[in-house]
């Protein structure tokens, strides 16, 4: 139905047309004939920024593309370094380091599916089976998953808020130089002026008698 719409709407306009949504819908109208595991193209990427009362304070998102491999696709070690080393953030008096990093990744099974969307207990527990941490000096590896989950798979970094160290180490240089100056005692000198009078004559002249 979805094709043949997009079918005429070709054949009456030249222009470049986005139909991955289109796709999209019929892989769901015929969801019982899908389920299969199918690499993922790209992955949505959330930088989380928590500030020192470890409240979060700001999040944003970037989908990145993914390489693909013989079995799987990964976000390479160098792109993961490049991100994260592009997203930190410096305040006048504090900067975002890196904390850690997050991989969700649904990996169900096709048989899987039936019986994991009737669990109604454990479902927390259940769910945090797909969140596993990611080793940064390592490319990611992204598994395959079913289509309808490649929406919710995503990558998680997480940035701290911490004082800035080198305004703390300057601050106590400047303190350790003004005790240092206040422990050190003055030398008083005085110039003191010497004037030397010339001697003055003692002899008085004798009267004529």
């Amino acid at each position: 139905m979805y094709r043949e719409k997009i079918n005429r709407m070709e054949e009456n306009d030249d222009t470049d047309l986005d139909i991955s949504w289109i796709e999209e819908q019929e892989k769901i109208q015929n969801i019982d004939k899908n389920y299969f595991r199918e690499p993922m193209d790209a992955i949505d990427i959330h930088i989380i920024y928590i500030n020192a009362n470890l409240y979060i304070e700001s999040i944003t998102k970037e989908k990145h593309v993914l390489t693909k491999r013989e079995k799987t696709t990964v976000l390479e070690k160098e792109r993961v370094l490049q991100i994260i080393q592009s997203k930190k953030k410096t305040t006048p008096f504090s900067k975002y380091k890196f904390m850690d990093a997050l991989l969700y990744n649904v990996e169900l099974e096709p048989e899987q599916i039936q019986n994991y969307a009737n669990t109604q207990e454990n479902t927390i527990s259940s769910t945090s089976s797909f969140l596993k941490p990611v080793k940064i000096l390592e490319d990611v590896t992204i598994s395959h998953s079913i289509f309808v989950f490649h929406g919710i798979n995503a990558l998680y970094f997480f940035f701290k808020e911490e004082p800035r160290t080198d305004l703390t180490n300057a601050k106590s240089k400047s303190i350790l130089k003004m005790e240092g100056e206040q422990a050190t005692p003055h030398k008083i000198t005085k110039k003191v002026k010497i004037v030397l009078r010339k001697n003055q004559s003692t002899t008085k002249k004798q009267k004529n008698i």
